[in-house]
């Protein structure tokens, strides 16, 4: 990108600049190499990196930053009238707060939610982008961190499984087509409508993408009828931002239970608990079905025996490919997916190194653990836990030693999320 666009700071005669003037690619070299809060210090240093890097962003939206420390995503619900205390300030609902997990420590995003998304609903996160259903019934991928790039996605009327929507003066009215449900506000459909979002990289591993502007965006999902306790078994939507007009639905049989992008392949986990379909986009403007494990672990039908599974989640590390079972008592068990000797087969870890699992329905994240910087056990599980009573709905955060097969000390999450925002890991 050395095309020689540079961004100048804009000042008086009789000053210099405050910043030097530096020609574009060092500016994305140099951010290439930034977390996401080193970004958000350094762009507010001058105007010129202000423009260099909201130029960076618009012109490529597939930039990415290196890994930030694990922190937990707010996103504050418009419609109420509530406040939240971050470092001794006040923040009226301006947009998105971090909390980070390590330090303990907030940092706030002013002004990052878009007017026409203030009153959508918030379906999850994938790589910094954060989906969006707006009040005009519209997909939007919307990256808070970097200048509010947005991506347009086809509509929800595009959407599979969607019958038919009409208005009721300004109500819509939503008709689903299995299981056979219509609900009667955006509200009422928010409230049943569980996902999660994997926004893929197209150009990395399809011959045909050369645009590094289109992503790949994949939605798994499901709706609750009747105050169900159970979720699933989920399905699959898939759409090309900047591209495509409407959703296709990749299986229509449906049935799965996690989604995770590794590899340059989607990863997919079958309602069977330990089946994986791996889909690809070789030479396909549309994800493919590559192949199926079939898992033939024996330690997994020994567990199927005691315990009664509840949820599964699925994180890649930089090596392997992990899978976690959740059991109705809240222990956990963690599995390798071992490929060695032409094999597939899902492998009983006690294990995990130097790492810890952070767990959530909409993201879950492995996390560097044990060193001094870090609040965090290594081989240690923590779930993004949601407790339900009567009265309301509060999050916090379970802690499980993964060898000791026990509960820790639970690693409270801070009073900002004991009301019913919702939590994501970004």
């Amino acid at each position: 990108m050395g095309d020689g666009i540079s961004f100048r700071h804009t000042t008086r005669k009789t000053r210099k600049p405050s910043w030097p003037v530096l020609p574009l690619d060092v500016y994305e070299l140099i951010s290439s190499k930034l977390t996401l809060s080193d970004i958000l210090r350094w762009k507010s240093v001058s105007r010129s990196c202000y423009n260099a890097i909201k130029y960076i962003v618009e012109k490529s939206p597939s930039f990415t930053w290196l890994a930030e420390p694990p922190c937990l995503l707010l996103y504050p619900n418009q419609d109420l009238d509530r406040t939240i205390d971050v470092d001794d300030g006040i923040i009226y609902d301006e947009g998105f707060v971090f909390y980070n997990l390590n330090s303990g420590k907030f940092s706030k995003l002013k002004n990052t939610i878009p007017k026409e998304l203030s009153h959508g609903v918030f379906l999850g996160l994938s790589q910094g982008w954060v989906l969006f259903l707006s009040k005009k019934l519209e997909f939007v991928l919307l990256n808070p961190m970097l200048c509010g790039a947005q991506l347009p996605l086809p509509p929800l009327c595009s959407f599979p499984d969607i019958q038919r929507i009409t208005y009721d003066l300004d109500q819509p009215i939503i008709k689903w087509r299995k299981p056979a449900v219509t609900f009667t506000s955006l509200e009422l459909f928010s409230a049943s409508f569980q996902s999660k979002v994997v926004v893929c990289p197209r150009w990395s591993c399809s011959s045909r993408i050369r645009n590094k502007d289109i992503f790949g965006v994949i939605v798994m999902y499901y709706v609750l009828v009747n105050n169900q306790e159970t979720t699933g078994p989920y399905n699959l939507a898939f759409c090309n931002t900047n591209a495509d007009v409407k959703w296709t639905k990749l299986d229509k049989q449906g049935g799965y239970k996690d989604i995770v992008w590794h590899q340059n392949h989607l990863y997919a986990l079958r309602n069977d608990w330990s089946s994986v379909t791996v889909w690809g986009f070789e030479n396909s403007l549309v994800p493919i079905k590559m192949n199926d494990i079939q898992s033939d672990g024996e330690a997994m039908r020994n567990l199927d025996d005691q315990y009664v599974r509840v949820s599964a989640y699925m994180i890649k590390t930089p090596e392997d490919l992990l899978l976690v079972w959740r059991t109705w008592t809240s222990m956990f068990f963690a599995f390798k997916l071992d490929c060695s000797y032409g094999r597939r087969r899902w492998i009983e870890v006690e294990s995990i190194g130097n790492y810890a699992l952070v767990l959530d329905r909409r993201q879950s994240m492995l996390i560097s653990a044990g060193h001094d910087a870090s609040r965090w056990d290594k081989n240690s599980i923590f779930l993004v836990e949601q407790l339900q009573t009567t009265d309301s709905r509060s999050n916090d955060l379970v802690a499980f030693d993964l060898k000791r097969r026990e509960k820790g000390l639970e690693n409270g999450l801070p009073a900002v999320w004991k009301d019913d925002w919702p939590v994501v890991l970004g």
